[in-house]
Order: structure tokens, then sequence, then C-alpha cells
């Protein structure tokens, strides 16, 4: 249970506010997991320690899941438990898939990926975009910039897939936010 409580000093009047939330167990070492998706307005590299710093990027959250048009988005998030060949390398897909909910989808502008781009697809309201990587962890982090400039206000779906190559599994999370002008 989540509960948030915010009083007024001046007139002392409170509002509480509780939703019920689920939590993955991240706790079993098996099978393939992927994090929430974490909307940012910055993730860059860094080698300082901060209240926003994971894995050496620096990742400043936007939770408001409002941008700009003048602004990029970064949808962030962790892969945990990838199998890895004899040779210590893991190999995965991650697949993005950006919806609007008005007449297009976001333009086919990445800014930074991660890994060798296998497939852009753009439909009428929805934008594909997939890249293979490998790496040499069992766990891994991922982010990828979105160019929102020619992008027309209202709302938007990410939906992130991540495919273990060697395992054959997959998992997927989604996560909605807003363009305004």
């Amino acid at each position: 249970y989540l509960s948030l409580q915010v009083r007024d000093v001046i007139s002392e009047k409170s509002q509480v506010y509780q939703q019920t939330m689920v939590v993955d167990d991240y706790r079993a070492a098996e099978g393939l997991k992927i994090s929430d998706i974490e909307l940012a307005f910055l993730v860059a590299p860094t080698d300082t320690d901060g209240q926003f710093v994971k894995q050496d990027l620096q990742v400043i959250p936007m939770s408001s899941r409002a941008f700009r048009r003048n602004q990029n988005a970064y949808v962030y998030f962790e892969i945990y438990n990838l199998t890895r060949d004899p040779f210590g390398q893991s190999n995965y897909r991650v697949e993005y898939t950006i919806r609007s909910f008005k007449d297009r989808a976001i333009p086919a502008r990445v800014l930074h990926g991660l890994g060798r781009l296998l497939r852009l697809v753009e439909k009428d309201q929805e934008l594909v975009i997939a890249y293979e990587q490998t790496g040499r962890q069992s766990d891994e982090v991922a982010y990828v910039e979105l160019d929102l400039k020619e992008t027309e206000p209202g709302g938007q779906l990410v939906r992130v897939k991540v495919v273990d190559l060697l395992a054959e599994r997959e998992s997927e999370k989604e996560i909605q936010f807003q363009i305004v002008p």
C-alpha cells in the first residue's frame, strides 16, 4: 500500500492519497525479468555518486510523465537474469514499441540506443524499434533517448520487450506519458 499525506502549513488542512500497488518479486534468481520503466529527462554517464545515479549513469526522473515537445524523453530500465554462453556473453534483443493515442506516432528519431538496429517499423499510430545487444553480465541497464520535436501533443505508450536469445525467454513492461504543448 502506498499512502501520501500533504499538509498545508498555513491552513493546517491535510489530504491523504492511498493506492494499492503490486511490487514484482525479484528475489528469485531464475527467469528473465525487467524492472519497471523509468521515464527521465536526462540519462548521462557519470563517475560520481548521488541520489539519481544508477550503475554509472545519472538518471534524472520525470515523475510527472509529461514532456514538452522541445524536450527529449529517455526510457530507462534494468534487465535481470540474462543467460550467458560458455564465453560469458549474453545475447538479447530489446524491442521498443511507441504508440500514440492520437493520429500519428513519434517520428522515427531515436537519438541514443544501444546495440545494432535490427528493425524499424512505422505505422500510423505505432513505431517499433528493435536492437540486438551482447553483454558480459547477467544483469544489464538499457535506455533510449526519443526526440519529441515533431510529435503532436497527447498521450503516448511505450512498451519494452526484452528477449533473451540464448534462453528463448522474454519479458515486457509498459508505461504511459503525455506530450504537452
